[in-house]
């Protein structure tokens, strides 16, 4: 069945259509994370992540009958960035990840960002803990991090990446690591929402598309 929670992302230049999405399975939700690759007018791939979300789930979404603050307003006029430029500021995300610290990584939030994970806000407003702000976080050194661009959608301004986070001890299961899709609203240079839907995985998951635009992880 169809959910209510919706976000597309519109590559143009590279032909993906990608989107987050909620549907259901009887009274189930499922996030799935979907990228249609097009050549020639005609889908030649399709690319997905799906965690299912049941009532013994430990995690229960909160956020998912309303968009992601400010995913799809509208980039102020005189705001918009290059296509290189929202990667690059997207990826500073990355790196402060695989450092342990986004002071360190130079991740450039803007005030007021909060962060969407699996349908609930766990940093910025609305977070409900006393360590919510993005730069005040405690952090996780993923010093094996893969990245890769999945999508860019130059009109709104969102850079899309799939993310494989590595060896982190257990701290996702046994030989598993955490793999998303995330999505960065960047403008002004930088970065004001963030949306993930991730799963656990076995650890060597490898994305099947490489990334054309350049990741220097």
């Amino acid at each position: 069945g169809k959910g209510t929670f919706r976000h597309d992302y519109l590559d143009t230049r590279k032909q993906v259509a990608a989107s987050h999405v909620v549907v259901l399975e009887g009274q189930n939700k499922a996030l799935l994370s979907v990228l249609l690759h097009v050549e020639d007018r005609r889908i030649a791939g399709i690319e997905t992540l799906v965690q299912r979300i049941t009532p013994e789930s430990r995690f229960q979404p909160t956020e998912l009958d309303k968009p992601v603050r400010g995913m799809d307003d509208p980039v102020p006029a005189g705001k918009r960035m290059k296509r290189k430029d929202l990667i690059s500021t997207a990826l500073t995300y990355t790196e402060g990840l695989r450092v342990g610290s986004f002071i360190d990584a130079n991740t450039p939030f803007a005030p007021g960002t909060y962060r969407v994970e699996n349908g609930m806000i766990t940093a910025g407003p609305g977070c409900g803990r006393a360590d919510c702000g993005l730069y005040a976080q405690n952090i996780i050194l993923h010093p094996g991090i893969i990245a890769s661009v999945a999508a860019v959608d130059e009109e709104k301004g969102v850079v899309l990446l799939w993310m494989n986070f590595g060896l982190t001890g257990n701290s996702y299961g046994e030989g598993n690591a955490l793999v998303t899709f995330e999505a960065f609203k960047v403008w002004g240079g930088q970065i004001h929402s963030i949306n993930a839907f991730f799963k656990g995985l076995q650890m060597a998951t490898a994305r099947f598309w490489p990334s054309t635009d350049p990741v220097k992880f």
